[in-house]
């Protein structure tokens, strides 16, 4: 794939769900915060009560790459740590990541404060 075909954007989306265990038939529970390495030591088995999916866009081409899916509760400078981890793993697998895309939501909001930009009006 040429340069030009890997150079794209992240996007982030959550949606909020129910608090809610399953226990799988090889015997797996889910439902807990799940966010790897990231998951806060408070958050220790604490049901997620949403689900986060960042999926990698190219600008050109029809496909787009699935990059991370998370069980979690929202806290901004845990999605800002992990936007950040998924564009350095991103870059390292060859793609150009140039710019994130995301709705207005508050911890989203935050992850901009965070991140150093500011909304306003002109």
């Amino acid at each position: 794939m040429d340069v030009y075909s890997r150079h794209g954007g992240l996007v982030t989306d959550e949606i909020k769900l129910s608090e809610h265990l399953n226990v799988k038939s090889a015997g797996n529970i889910e439902g807990f915060v799940d966010l790897e390495d990231h998951t806060p030591a408070h958050q220790n088995n604490v049901l997620g009560d949403h689900g986060m999916v960042m999926p990698f866009q190219p600008f050109t081409g029809n496909w787009t790459q699935i990059l991370g899916v998370f069980a979690s509760k929202y806290e901004s400078v845990t999605l800002a740590k992990i936007s950040v981890e998924t564009i350095i793993l991103a870059e390292k697998a060859s793609l150009f990541v140039d710019c994130i895309t995301c709705d207005g939501a508050s911890w989203n909001r935050t992850m901009w404060r965070l991140f150093g930009i500011q909304v306003g009006i002109l």
